[in-house]
């Protein structure tokens, strides 16, 4: 399937009209950098000098000239020329804002402060423009010789828990014209496009490829989660301990291996981490994350489609597999979290890696579901913190 790219970079316009052969582009909200690599000829040497460390670069994509992505603006971050069968490729990697959160290690403290106050902080010092969702608690966290980006990831994301709906599991990503974003994943509550492996009628809604991934370490299809967090006070040296408990969930949880989930018949029906802070609203704000983590990737789902520039992720897919049985685990509405899109001289394909829980819904807590509320879930299945 042939396809259209389109790249303006100071001032000029390059498309594949013009120089433009090749394209490949991650968009993701699962905690890392969107960034794609755009392939150009420069058989005379010239176009090199158009570009620079740091220029900006705006481009779309899609089947034609007329149905187009979205535009997105994002910096070049390096480029490579190419010498090969009397031509001379010049590849360019561009990368969204999240590369100005990787310039310097830093070492600052935050003290008294919320989580999302922290990250306001940081998109403040770095220019930028933000979305973040208000956290609950207060903290006293230093960032010690690090960069930005690893610090939010490494340090904040584990204790972010959402003020307004107590929902953990917190992305960092940025959009397309580089506004950072923080809070839980967000679901348009609506399903994009369905698909049907085997059964497919409408040609452009053809099913590729459709690869599955269980995570019974953390979860099951047939009851809840449940998830037991322990850290260290070393003033008064003894154990913190934190249980999230879905009310699915057998009540005989968590004892013996701390590495393994632990089984009861056919159950997997927990995990119990350890070490994961010295203050008590650390070890349970880390519980909520892992909590809400586990029902996130219950199911992982990579579904290869024909070229689509309209998805983003965000969206929702519904998959359906038929089953003698009537019901086949993979079938359900999936969230989608990263989106690869490739084009070349022929072919223009996307990737989709998308998540949901074991549900036959198809949405869990993270995406709106219709089984209970956020706040129905906060009474219930939330445990007090207890001492061991």
């Amino acid at each position: 399937m042939p396809a259209y790219i389109e790249m303006i970079v100071n001032n000029t316009t390059y498309s594949t009209e013009n120089k433009l052969l090749g394209f490949s582009f991650c968009n993701t909200i699962a905690n890392q950098a969107n960034h794609a690599t755009i392939v150009l000829t420069d058989d005379t040497g010239t176009e090199i000098q158009n570009f620079l460390k740091d220029s900006q670069v705006v481009f779309r994509f899609g089947r034609t000239n007329v149905e187009l992505s979205d535009k997105f603006q994002y910096k070049l971050a390096e480029y490579n020329i190419e010498f090969i069968g009397g031509y001379s490729l010049l590849n360019l990697d561009i990368i969204d804002k999240s590369i100005d959160l990787l310039r310097g290690e830093k070492t600052q403290g935050f003290s008294n402060m919320t989580i999302s106050d922290m990250v306001i902080q940081i998109a403040t010092q770095n220019s930028l423009s933000y979305d973040i969702e208000e956290t609950q608690g207060k903290y006293t966290i230093r960032q010690v010789y690090t960069t930005d980006l690893k610090f939010v990831l490494n340090q904040l994301l584990p204790y972010a828990i959402s003020n307004k709906s107590g929902q953990g599991s917190y992305n960092l990503y940025f959009d397309n014209f580089g506004k950072l974003h923080f809070h839980p994943p967000k679901s348009k509550n609506s399903v994009y496009k369905k698909y049907t492996y085997f059964e497919t009628t409408e040609a452009e809604n053809k099913i590729k490829k459709f690869k599955l991934w269980y995570r019974g370490e953390s979860s099951n299809i047939q009851g809840g989660v449940s998830i037991k967090n322990a850290g260290f006070d070393p003033i008064s040296k003894e154990i913190l301990s934190y249980t999230v408990q879905d009310s699915n969930t057998p009540q005989k949880i968590l004892r013996g291996n701390r590495t393994q989930a632990l089984t009861t018949g056919n159950f997997d029906i927990g995990r119990y981490y350890f070490g994961a802070g010295t203050l008590k609203e650390e070890v349970q704000q880390h519980a909520i994350n892992n909590y809400y983590n586990a029902f996130r990737t219950r199911y992982i789902g990579l579904l290869e489609i024909d070229g689509d520039s309209k998805i983003s992720p965000g969206m929702e897919i519904e998959i359906t597999i038929p089953s003698a049985k009537g019901y086949h685990p993979g079938t359900g509405i999936y969230l989608v979290e990263t989106i690869y899109q490739t084009i070349t001289a022929n072919a223009f394909k996307t990737e989709l890696v998308m998540t949901k829980t074991g549900l036959k819904k198809g949405r869990d807590e993270l995406t709106g579901s219709k089984r209970k509320s956020l706040s129905e879930q906060k009474k219930g299945i939330i445990k007090e913190a207890t001492r061991l």
